[in-house]
């Protein structure tokens, strides 16, 4: 399978950067040269979410798809086979994230003294979220 990544290669004269795409294909790279030139200040986070943008389209409409096995195809029985399983593992934390946002809209509204009760005891409830997580991932030591 082909990797995509958008980089920039070369400093030019001028002070830009001239946009490549770094294609990696069973472990041989090429670069395919757009038409697009960033300065220092644009090479950030920013500049990645439009990398991917100029990417999409570049593949979208110059590049043979089929030769990268880039093929969308949907298939309706693997989604809702995807679906049936998913549905049930994500309906637990929805039901317990729910519950917590009903009980905490509701106290709300009685007045202002229940509400910064409701932020205290969120910040509470907030911390112990995290920190289950953080041992949810940690592995078991026997």
């Amino acid at each position: 399978m082909a990797t995509f990544k958008t980089i920039v290669r070369y400093k030019r004269a001028d002070g830009f950067y001239q946009v490549y795409i770094r294609v990696l294909h069973r472990s041989k790279s090429g670069y395919i040269k757009t038409d697009k030139f960033v300065t220092d200040k644009q090479a950030s986070s920013f500049a990645e979410l439009c990398s991917l943008i100029i990417l999409s389209i570049h593949i979208l409409r110059k590049m043979d798809r089929k030769v990268y096995g880039l093929n969308w195809q949907f298939n309706k029985n693997i989604f809702h086979h995807v679906c049936r399983i998913s549905i049930w593992s994500m309906f637990n934390p929805f039901i317990g994230v729910a519950s917590w946002f009903a009980f905490f809209v509701a106290i709300e509204h009685l007045g202002e003294l229940e509400l910064a009760a409701t932020n205290v005891i969120r910040s509470i409830s907030t911390l112990f979220l995290l920190l289950s997580i953080h041992w949810q991932q940690q592995p078991a030591h026997w």
